[in-house]
């Protein structure tokens, strides 16, 4: 099955987010797996740790103009604290 669009930018993200040295242990290799066979490769056990320290560590919204952030952008709305539309 092909990736769509948001399962390729989170996959980006995951990317973003080991070569910057933003994960270790479990979630480290979860997310190394999930970059090469994608998210269906993983069990539930998986899918969860992977969620739950994701869900920890991203911004759902920008706390400015309430715009949800994309896979795309996250990583400099972690970094910012924005979206890029309201660079700080």
């Amino acid at each position: 099955m092909t990736p769509d669009k948001d399962e390729l930018e989170f996959i980006y993200f995951l990317g973003q987010l080991v070569k910057s040295d933003r994960l270790n242990g479990a979630v480290l290799g979860i997310s190394k797996q999930t970059i090469t066979n994608g998210q269906s490769s993983l069990n539930d056990k998986q899918h969860r740790i992977l969620h739950a320290e994701i869900d920890k560590i991203s911004v759902k919204q920008c706390p400015k103009c309430y715009q949800d952030i994309p896979w795309s952008e996250m990583l400099y709305a972690i970094e910012k604290g924005t979206c890029v539309a309201c660079l700080p």
